[in-house]
């Protein structure tokens, strides 16, 4: 059987440092969160992670696009199909900003 090692790869966790910075979540980091998660469910369901993940990111107002990205889709429909969908809370905010910035000339 061969075997291939891995040389490079994506970061697929990140970390929001005490001072607001966005950096990586070390290999230890990751462990704890793990033990921590499977002691409270008792099995971890890494592709709730990534839902989670997601919906956080589109909350705070990021674009599609960008959640797709991190997430490594080749399309954004696939995104906001199974991940991370626009609260309605959220799009009438924004409607609501977009008419009251339109003036009539």
């Amino acid at each position: 059987m061969a075997t291939t090692s891995i040389t490079e790869c994506e970061v697929i966790v990140l970390h929001i440092t005490r001072t607001g910075a966005i950096s990586y979540c070390t290999d230890g980091m990751w462990g704890k969160v793990k033990a921590d998660v499977r002691m409270a469910w008792n099995r971890f369901p890494y592709t709730e992670f990534r839902a989670a993940f997601a919906q956080m990111c589109k909350d705070r107002g990021a674009k599609m696009e960008s959640v797709s990205r991190a997430l490594r889709h080749m399309t954004s429909r696939t995104t906001e199909l199974y991940y991370a969908r626009i609260r309605a809370e959220y799009a009438f905010r924004e409607l609501e900003n977009a008419f009251s910035n339109f003036t009539e000339k």
